[in-house]
């Protein structure tokens, strides 16, 4: 998969980078966004030059909450080249079949957090990956490589006050197959 830990500093930790992996490419605007931003996270969005809090943009967006900057892009095509071969490596038959089914993407990258630890910021970032997470097949968190299968409960588990400790499964690589 790539890898967009930062290059200036060799020492520095992943970028928290959410994913939702998608069968078709979600055709996004700021008006959706701006809505599942203020379901998240009970903000309003008045707009105007002089806004500490905003969604901005037109794919890639910007969205400024709570001093936490997340950069949320949709993309017509898969986390990795060829998600059926890499798919095949997968222990799990329904991460398997949904990995290989996935034609897009939705990411969420953390771009500046005041939070003091990635929990903190993870979990502010998931609440409004729950809000989009509807059509998804897939949450992938990039850091840790962690493949959660979409399902009707994993909204309300991602809206949760700690998302690691509410979906634990996220937080670990899955279990491979040897090929």
């Amino acid at each position: 998969m790539r890898d967009r830990r930062r290059r200036t500093d060799p020492q520095a930790s992943p970028t928290p980078t959410l994913v939702l992996l998608l069968a078709s490419e979600r055709k996004l605007d700021r008006r959706e966004l701006e809505a599942a931003a203020e379901r998240a996270y009970g903000s309003h969005f008045p707009g105007g030059d002089d806004a500490q809090e905003f969604v901005t943009g037109d794919n890639p967006f910007v969205v400024k909450v709570s001093g936490h900057l997340v950069l949320v892009t949709s993309a017509p095509n898969p986390v990795v080249d060829a998600p059926q071969e890499f798919a095949q490596a997968l222990a799990d038959p329904a991460l398997r079949r949904r990995f290989g089914e996935h034609r897009a993407v939705l990411s969420f990258i953390c771009m500046h957090t005041p939070a003091k630890d990635e929990r903190a910021t993870y979990t502010h970032m998931a609440k409004l990956v729950a809000e989009l997470v509807e059509d998804a097949l897939l949450l992938y968190v990039e850091e840790f490589r962690g493949l959660v299968e979409v399902t009707s409960g994993l909204a309300a588990r991602l809206r949760t006050e700690d998302v690691v400790a509410a979906v634990p499964e996220a937080f670990e690589p899955p279990k491979t197959v040897a090929l």
